[in-house]
């Protein structure tokens, strides 16, 4: 099968509830990963150098993630 992995154990990918794509994850078949069994806990680090957006980075709404964006996979 062209493009599916198909002796993977697991696919996973960083998804917040509130991203435009996280129904989609889940129509695909991918669902939340429990907090109990996740491997690690990542943290996400900011500094705002202009007091205007330091509101807006605080909120984790603002902010979509991939594994793009990811140098730990």
């Amino acid at each position: 099968m062209k493009g599916i992995a198909v002796d993977a154990s697991v696919a996973l990918a960083w998804c917040f509830r509130h991203s435009p794509n996280f129904s989609a994850y889940l129509r695909s078949g991918f669902f939340p990963f429990p907090a109990r069994i996740r491997p690690t806990e990542l943290h996400l680090g900011v500094r705002a150098f202009d007091d205007s957006i330091r509101a807006l980075l605080g909120e984790r709404k603002s902010w979509y993630l991939s594994y793009l964006d990811s140098d730990t996979v």
